[in-house]
């Protein structure tokens, strides 16, 4: 199916449960949408979405992002790897006819090559100020991701909180949610999710994080980035047109999640 259920991410479940506040585990599946094929997709998306909303379908929610690079991401929260075997469509299927229901996703299928379904552990106890997604927020986005050996988790895991504690020192004002991988990928990384309303506001946040945090800032990436051995950003933006968000749920925060 091409949708399944981030954000924006250790190699394995046992050393992602090795933290003191529970991670949660997230499934994040990633449409490689063809560039021909944006447009199309885009309007077989946010059809899915108002059907969902017209039948008032309930125990589904997800959150869609797209991505620099063409990809496309569904995320949404999940209890344990049972969720995996459980059809989150169903209750939509049993309302429509079967053309209707495989017109749906054949305007997916037609749209890309190949896509895929991947676990990420969300960790709130590494995270800052963890934001709210609401259907009227449009904001830009970027990931963080840093890629480490695994015998390094306890040392990546330390210098990250120690992140926490010198934002919440300078109490700065912008955000981030902190994420690892889990099932499907080749190798341990951590992913710092980052936003802004906008590129222009995202990078003078972000210089202005650096001016407020000075040498201690620096200090802490020279820390930080010895145990990495490589970094990428890749950008894009919360796409709550192409989401299906209850009413009465949210991504809650650090707090509450």
């Amino acid at each position: 199916m091409a949708i399944m259920l981030i954000v924006c991410m250790i190699s394995n479940q046992s050393v992602a449960q090795d933290e003191e506040a529970k991670p949660q585990m997230l499934l994040i599946h990633t449409d490689h949408v063809l560039p021909s094929a944006a447009s199309d997709y885009e309007e077989t998306a946010k059809n899915l979405s108002t059907l969902l909303k017209e039948n008032s379908i309930q125990d589904l929610e997800y959150f869609a992002f797209t991505q620099s690079d063409g990809d496309y991401l569904y995320v949404n929260f999940i209890e344990s790897f049972a969720d995996l075997d459980k059809n989150p469509f169903d209750a939509l299927k049993e309302k429509l006819s079967d053309d209707e229901w495989e017109n749906i996703w054949k305007g997916f299928n037609d749209a890309y090559l190949s896509h895929s379904d991947k676990i990420v552990y969300y960790h709130p106890g590494l995270s800052y100020k963890a934001e709210k997604l609401q259907e009227g927020d449009n904001s830009y986005r970027v990931w963080f991701f840093c890629y480490f050996e695994e015998k390094h988790w306890d040392a990546v895991k330390s210098v990250s909180n120690k992140w926490v504690e010198l934002y919440e020192k300078y109490n700065i004002e912008s955000g981030y949610t902190t994420y690892t991988s889990g099932f499907g990928f080749d190798g341990p990384f951590i992913v710092f999710h980052m936003w802004a309303k906008s590129p222009v506001d995202f990078y003078t946040q972000e210089q202005n994080t650096w001016k407020t945090t000075g040498e201690d800032g620096k200090k802490l990436w020279e820390e930080t980035a010895q145990y990495f051995y490589k970094t990428e950003k890749i950008d894009g933006w919360f796409r709550p047109d192409l989401s299906y968000i209850m009413e009465t749920e949210e991504i809650a925060d650090a707090d509450n999640e």
